[in-house]
């Protein structure tokens, strides 16, 4: 949630309480208190996007480390594969061609060429143990391919439920303000005689600016006056 958006659900919810504490003058069933039921609705909304938004954030920041790790993971099964390959072009010439290692391509493109080798490398399996490799390497490097395509997902799910919920938060501002918007010449109506209560409500429905940053000091010296 952005810091103005946090200080709007802020000022909502003292709203609320002004609301609560004088329900006896604005019933369910007057304009005004179907617009605190609004505004009661939309701070519940935003609270659960707002978790959804923080989880999404979460997911993504997850699983983008989780990706780059598989990624590497990845390319070094290929690195094995691919310098035990060049070896076996000695005996069996062109097969190396089969194992290239994809340097600089997208993630997509990484998984795919190490399909194909997982693919490609099925028959030669026994030539690859031979020259060290560990007896399971292709299930490794399988095991490795479905560990990245994972972690791409889940950045994707991620991504997905974070924009969902950022969409819904803009949304149940909007509809949040809209209520102020029509408290407000309620209240300064009905309190228009009631200078602390008219008080209270500007001070719960006043959004506060974001603290601004000192200005930083200048070493100019000031010019002085003519004399």
């Amino acid at each position: 949630m952005k810091d103005t958006e946090r200080r709007r659900l802020e000022m909502f919810i003292r709203v609320r309480e002004f609301g609560s504490h004088h329900a006896a003058q604005f019933p369910p069933t007057s304009f005004a208190g179907e617009q605190f039921a609004i505004l009661d609705s939309v701070i519940d909304a935003l609270e659960s996007h707002t978790s959804a938004q923080a989880s999404g954030q979460g997911t993504v920041r997850e699983s983008t480390s989780s990706k780059a790790a598989a990624r590497d993971e990845l390319m070094s099964d290929l690195e094995a594969i691919s310098r035990t390959a060049r070896a076996m072009a000695l005996t069996t010439p062109g097969v190396s061609e089969k194992f290239r290692v994809p340097h600089n391509q997208s993630h997509q493109d990484v998984l795919a060429v190490a399909r194909a080798v997982a693919m490609n490398a099925s028959p030669f399996k026994a030539a690859f143990i031979k020259r060290g490799l560990p007896a399971a390497f292709i299930e490794d490097l399988k095991a490795d391919i479905e560990e990245m395509a994972g972690s791409i997902a889940r950045q994707a799910q991620g991504d997905e439920s974070r924009t969902t919920a950022t969409a819904a938060i803009e949304m149940e501002m909007e509809r949040g303000m809209n209520a102020l918007r029509e408290l407000d010449p309620i209240m300064r109506n009905t309190f228009s005689n009631d200078a602390a209560t008219l008080a209270a409500w500007t001070g719960a429905s006043h959004v506060e600016r974001s603290p601004r940053s000192a200005a930083p000091p200048t070493n100019q010296l000031e010019t002085p006056p003519a004399t």
